[in-house]
């Protein structure tokens, strides 16, 4: 019987050791289905921020090809009032311009008539063309008094 109890003790033993070894078992069986679970769950909130992340990422882009385009009108209609405004005042420097060389010719012209008078008033080396009365006007009008007067007066002998 001696052995029988031992047998039995060691079975007992064993059957202790097989049951706190399956208990064990379970246990870590039941840890790694929570890690795995955990771990499951840890990869679909990494996945719902990643989309979220590259749905942030495609918003951000699209407002910065929003401000850029934005910006782009704004600099395009800038320019376009700042070239409407250069033409504009070339224009007006252009009729300013005309306005100035029709004022200096007109004031050459008097100028000259001015100078002209001057020059000829009390000075009896210049002659005036369109004077009647000048003596080279005279002459000729002699000339072609004396010829027909000489040629009446040959005629008429």
């Amino acid at each position: 019987m001696g052995h029988s109890i031992l047998s039995f003790v060691l079975d007992l033993n064993y059957t202790r050791q097989r049951l706190t070894m399956q208990s064990e078992s379970k246990a870590k069986d039941k840890t790694i289905d929570d890690l795995k679970k955990e771990l499951s769950n840890t990869k679909t909130l990494l996945q719902q921020e990643k989309a979220e992340r590259e749905k942030l990422n495609h918003q951000h882009e699209k407002m910065i090809s929003d401000l850029k385009h934005t910006r782009g009108k704004n600099l395009d209609k800038t320019l376009k009032e700042e070239n409407d405004r250069l033409k504009h005042q070339i224009d007006k420097i252009t009729i300013e311009k005309e306005d100035l060389g029709t004022e200096v010719d007109r004031l050459r012209t008097s100028l000259s008539k001015v100078a002209g008078d001057r020059m000829m008033d009390g000075n009896p080396y210049v002659t005036d063309l369109s004077d009647p009365n000048r003596p080279q006007r005279l002459a000729e009008n002699s000339t072609v008094y004396t010829t027909t007067h000489g040629l009446m007066h040959t005629k008429s002998c």
